[in-house]
């Protein structure tokens, strides 16, 4: 194929066809793009399903043929395989998603700045309660990857003495979070281990008002359990190994 195609789909939306951006004639069909392209094709009922979700079948597959129209009128058109009853891009288009997908591992991307947002902006297109469905677990899907990624990365970075990048990659996910308590533990536990035991308890109350006002809960007995070793440790203590090595979950219930 003598054209390329680039897909930006994380962030705001964008489409280059050879180096150039494209304005779409509407969101639908670019919404379809994306669709397209995360799913590796559809067919044209459940492309109506998704972007004509609240009207008949027969007038959802009548626009979906007047948007396939406007669709051939533009450079996008020659990546665009229309069967009888399936839609699909031809191979070799470039898509950001997952070169993001293949860097979750790598050491060089950032992941303290939190989850990208998948096609943002593009979940209230009207008529389309299909779309945004399915693009909500499209984003459930892709936070889902890089908290596993975050949460990977800063237990190397805690068990490599690197306590700053661990804290920051467990503060990322408390903000994509901020309801597990897990994550209010781990930063807890890595204030602690830097002597800031003020702070470590500080991230209790935190956890507590949260909770408190978001769930109507008081925090599990693990983090009551840690709270308190943590204020009985005294501030002299904060820094000792001995006293770090103490806040790990196993411990509670032990003589």
């Amino acid at each position: 194929m003598s054209t390329t195609l680039s897909l930006q789909l994380l962030g705001t939306p964008r489409v280059w066809v050879d180096g150039v951006v494209q304005e779409l004639p509407t969101r639908k069909l670019l919404a379809l793009l994306a669709h397209l392209a995360l799913c590796g094709g559809a067919t044209r009922a459940q492309v109506v399903a998704l972007l004509w979700s609240t009207q008949a079948s027969a007038e959802g597959r009548r626009n979906l043929r007047q948007e396939l129209h406007r669709l051939r009128a533009t450079p996008m058109a020659a990546w665009l395989r229309a069967d009888d009853d399936r839609l699909q891009l031809k191979d070799g288009f470039q898509l950001d998603v997952e070169r993001w997908r293949s860097g979750l591992a790598l050491p060089t991307t950032d992941l303290a700045g939190g989850p990208p947002t998948l096609l943002d902006g593009l979940g209230d297109i009207k008529g389309a309660d299909g779309f945004a469905e399915w693009l909500e677990q499209e984003r459930d899907a892709l936070r889902r990857q890089w908290a596993g990624a975050a949460a990977r990365r800063a237990a190397a970075c805690e068990e490599a003495g690197q306590l700053d990048d661990a804290l920051a990659l467990v503060q990322a996910q408390l903000v994509a979070q901020p309801l597990d308590e897990r994550h209010h533990r781990k930063a807890m536990q890595l204030l602690h281990r830097q002597g800031q035991r003020a702070a470590a308890l500080e991230q209790f109350q935190r956890c507590r008002q949260l909770l408190r006002e978001e769930l109507q809960k008081e925090p599990d007995a693990e983090s009551l359990a840690l709270e308190q070793r943590i204020r009985d440790s005294g501030p002299s203590s904060v820094a000792a190994p001995a006293a770090a090595g103490s806040l790990h979950a196993p411990l509670i219930g032990r003589d």
